[in-house]
């Protein structure tokens, strides 16, 4: 089910809220997880791109 702009918003909103009541080193986790879920993205999408180019005649 795909989100909205508004609800992402909204969640975006809501999340940073969250975010900003924690205590720094919570903080700190919360960027560490990410990192991680960005870089795991990231691998993701260039582990695609590769396949897709061996693919290729």
């Amino acid at each position: 089910m795909a989100a909205t702009t508004q609800t992402t918003e909204i969640n975006t909103l809501g999340l940073m809220q969250k975010i900003q009541s924690l205590p720094p080193e919570r903080v700190a986790e919360v960027v560490d997880f990410v990192e991680f879920l960005a870089a795991r993205v990231q691998r993701a999408a260039a582990a695609q791109h590769l396949t897709d180019a061996m693919a290729r005649p």
